[in-house]
């Protein structure tokens, strides 16, 4: 087992490997994302979370497949939700469905293939990060980066929603990345 995840670790962390996972993550937040007026947020979002996962890891590639792993279950669920429900995933939804007993157990029984598809995202980011997460090394230089640039990268992915959302109604449409976030106003 050792060997496997020493084998993992070199081939998560080759040079290589990383620009393909960024350039593959950024196609896949545009993809997800679908309008190109919400596509600078969506991108803001994604530097946000990685920029948090660096401030509380000082690890930077551990950091980039956690906040590329992360945005990938966010779309997933908002793409599920939009297929079944015809509306996007809010911040309400953590509380009513997500932490309710009866969730897991209906969806296990109707939706057991994106149950799947789900869990897979999320083990296989869980088992990237971890294993990175072994192999790298923290640094404080990194957390002090990231902390500087965590404010500005909010602060961007604020600014840069576009001023025409009208709330609910967004959330009907098919934002995969960015409504889930756009919720929070909501609050």
């Amino acid at each position: 087992m050792r060997k496997l995840t020493d084998w993992l670790a070199f081939l998560l962390t080759r040079n290589g490997v990383v620009a393909a996972v960024l350039v593959v993550g950024i196609a896949g937040i545009a993809v997800a994302e679908r309008y190109v007026s919400t596509l600078p947020m969506a991108l803001f979002i994604a530097l946000s979370i990685g920029c948090l996962m660096a401030v509380l890891s000082g690890r930077l590639l551990t950091s980039v497949y956690a906040s590329i792993g992360l945005i990938a279950v966010i779309a997933f669920v908002s793409y599920a939700k939009m297929k079944w429900m015809s509306v996007a995933p809010n911040v309400v939804d953590l509380y009513f469905l997500a932490f309710d007993p009866g969730t897991l157990q209906f969806l296990s029984g109707s939706f057991l293939p994106y149950l799947i598809v789900f869990a897979g995202l999320l083990l296989s980011t869980l088992v990237a990060v971890l294993i990175l997460r072994r192999r790298e090394t923290g640094s404080a230089r990194i957390r002090l980066r990231a902390l500087a640039l965590f404010p500005l990268a909010v602060a961007a992915a604020v600014l840069s929603q576009p001023r025409d959302f009208k709330g609910v109604e967004d959330l009907m449409r098919y934002r995969y990345v960015t409504s889930f976030f756009s919720s929070l106003r909501n609050l």
